[in-house]
This record gives structure tokens, sequence and C-alpha cells, in this order.
């Protein structure tokens, strides 16, 4: 683990940009702990890689919940018809789907 701020926040953004998010836990624990002990604002750099790192962080969260979403439809596929309604809206029927070759 680095030694600075400038440091920790470069490893983590490597960490998400690499998609090795295994290594993502200890970085909360190291920015908390350094960001305690500033005496004053982060610079500029620093606060720029701090903002950084955020979107990246929920840009992952998001992939992730979207591919739980796919995950579940994609194992529920046939438990189920789904439809749209003409506004748009997806609508389930609630009764098993029989699925077949025409």
């Amino acid at each position: 683990m680095q030694t600075d701020l400038y440091g920790v926040l470069t490893e983590e953004r490597r960490a998400l940009l690499s998609g090795d998010f295994d290594k993502l836990e200890p970085f909360a624990a190291a920015k908390e702990a350094f960001l305690t002990t500033l005496e004053r604002q982060p610079d500029a750099r620093i606060h720029a890689l701090l903002l950084q790192n955020a979107r990246l962080i929920e840009a992952a969260r998001s992939g992730v919940r979207q591919a739980r979403e796919q995950i579940a439809e994609i194992r529920n596929f046939g438990r189920s018809l789904g439809t749209y309604n003409a506004e748009g809206q997806r609508e389930k029927t609630g009764q098993k789907a029989e699925l077949g070759r025409f």
C-alpha cells in the first residue's frame, strides 16, 4: 500500500480500470486514514483524483447491478412471459411460457 494519498488514489484507479475489484476494500480505510489527518483541503490534483475515482466506483457499482439484473432475467427466462403495453411499459403475464420452434 502506498504511503501517500496520491499513491493510494492512483493504485485505486488502476484497480478500478482493470476491473480488479477484489483489491478495492483496503483503499477505503487508507483513504479515510489519510483524509482524517489532513490539516487543510486536498490540493487540486488529489481532489481531481478523488472525484474521478468516485465516478469510476459508481460506474462499477452500476455495471455490477445491471449484470445482476441480466443474470436474474436469464435465470427466470421461460418462467413467465414478458410483453410490452402500448405505453412501452413491460408487463408480465404470470404464466409459464412455453418456448419452441415454429
